[in-house]
């Protein structure tokens, strides 16, 4: 492995690899692992890693959002809107029509889609963590308490202290995909790796969690 990375040492169990879309590169890794194992790791991951780092050259840079952008909501492209008006924000099938007081600034303008995302994702995260929560109350565990932030690297994340954690931008994603996360995160309530007996409770949970994680990372919304 050649490709240069930077290397965190914390009070964690396991290696965790990131890849942002400035195609910088972080290894997070226990206090005391060895180098060896770093280099193992990131040797078994290198072909995810060199698809994700040819994902990132080759998106073309961010769009402004202006009127007439399109956006993916729930994995659907939407046609968005924009007007001058009181903060307010309308969806039908197939467009977003977003009032905001400077329509013509996209830092305005992403401001306004976050606040009407947020409150999208709040309504909808916790419904879909409810439902899905239920094998996993029949297992002895507590529901973790919810909180919706926008993450640079992950998807999601789950704290015994702390609760889940999911990414706002999930909310451009199929609800198979905000599910797959979801059931991901839950795995966590007993297993705080990625091992086996993980994989193993995945599989039981969500039987074709694998598929839909592959089109979580690999499509247009997810970029």
């Amino acid at each position: 492995m050649t490709l240069e990375y930077a290397l965190i040492r914390s009070r964690r169990k396991s290696l965790e690899l990131r890849v942002y879309p400035d195609r910088r590169i972080e290894v997070r890794a226990p206090m005391r692992c060895p180098q060896r194992d770093i280099d193992a790791f990131l040797e078994e991951r290198e072909g995810w890693l060199h698809k994700r780092l040819s994902q990132f050259a080759a998106q073309p840079p961010a769009e402004p959002l202006r009127d007439g952008a399109r956006i993916y909501l729930l994995g659907e492209s939407v046609l968005l809107k924009v007007r001058a008006g009181r903060r307010s924000a309308d969806r039908s099938e197939s467009r977003l029509l977003l009032s905001c007081t400077d329509p013509e600034d996209p830092e305005h303008v992403q401001r306004a889609l976050h606040r009407w995302m947020r409150s999208e994702a709040e309504l909808l995260f916790q419904d879909r963590l409810e439902a899905l929560f239920e094998p996993f109350r029949a297992r002895g565990h507590c529901l973790p308490p919810l909180r919706i932030r926008m993450m640079r690297s992950r998807w999601g994340s789950l704290s015994r202290q702390s609760g889940m954690t999911l990414n706002l931008a999930l909310l451009h994603s199929p609800l198979a995909c905000i599910d797959y996360v979801i059931v991901h995160e839950l795995c966590h309530l007993e297993h705080m790796n990625h091992g086996p007996r993980f994989k193993a409770l995945m599989t039981r949970m969500m039987p074709d969690w694998q598929l839909r994680r592959r089109r979580l990372n690999d499509a247009a919304w997810s970029r």
